[in-house]
């Protein structure tokens, strides 16, 4: 009991104005402790449910249930925290390198982006139900281009903004060369990193999409500094927020970008 009580305050994030202590937290979320290990209890089946599933078919079912169970959490969280914890379902034991390697950029830029989310009669790889942002990852021998639009348009009919992401771009490492780089050589390393690999892309919808306003871009003009060590915090920004619109508007399949 005390295991699930410990469990959940460390998923819980960050604590609600006006809750002081664990009994302020279930009582504001559960209502009571008995309902608190009740919905704790059910995720734990959902879990041993998934684990015990022989087929595809019957991991997708469960999926689905876990995600129609928890939808009031997601629904009541704001876009960029976690509604509950992403390893209830152990659904990464299931991905292809591509998933998992953009799952990892995902999880290291702390964008919410819940796995194999259903969405219709779809499961897309990475979404944010509340800003209804999907990110897919193509691996060539599972995607066809034909079916992948179709998709797409269904998806976007339904509200969703769908971007896509090719396996070489999920498994590209863009490297930092070093400290010292000239201007030029610091634009080009920005706009290699954000058009071309995963991390980039994600890193493009934290700024527009998940925290839209976070990191607002300087108007003033661009100044002389030279090198990165020195490069003022305006250009960087301005920098990176040229090449992360870019990287969006290459990438997206469905819907707008908002700027």
């Amino acid at each position: 009991m005390a295991d699930r009580v410990d469990d959940y305050c460390r998923l819980a994030g960050p604590v609600p104005p006006g809750v002081h202590d664990m009994v302020d937290l279930i009582e504001r979320e559960f209502g009571s402790f008995e309902n608190a290990l009740r919905y704790l209890g059910r995720k734990a089946q959902f879990r041993e449910n998934y684990r015990q599933a022989e087929t595809i078919v019957q991991r997708w079912k469960v999926i689905r249930e876990y995600y129609r169970f928890i939808q009031p959490a997601i629904d009541s969280y704001p876009p960029h925290m976690w509604a509950t914890d992403v390893y209830d379902l152990p659904t990464f034991n299931d991905f292809t390198p591509i998933e998992r390697a953009a799952w990892h950029e995902i999880r290291c830029r702390g964008a919410v982006m819940y796995p194999q989310y259903p969405v219709l009669n779809y499961f897309v790889d990475f979404a944010n139900p509340k800003l209804k942002l999907a990110l897919e990852a193509d691996g060539a021998r599972w995607h066809s281009p034909e079916k992948d639009a179709e998709r797409d348009r269904r998806l976007m009919r339904a509200g969703w903004t769908v971007y896509r992401v090719t396996g070489s771009e999920c498994l590209r490492v863009k490297e930092w060369p070093g400290e010292r780089l000239t201007r030029s050589e610091y634009d080009e390393f920005v706009r290699e990193w954000y058009l071309h690999t995963v991390d980039g892309v994600v890193d493009a919808l934290l700024k527009f999409h998940i925290l839209p306003g976070d990191d607002e871009c300087s108007p003033a003009d661009e100044c002389d500094c030279e090198y990165y060590a020195g490069i003022c915090q305006p250009c960087a920004t301005r920098i990176s927020h040229r090449y992360a619109w870019e990287t969006l508007r290459k990438h997206r399949s469905t819907g707008e970008v908002r700027r």
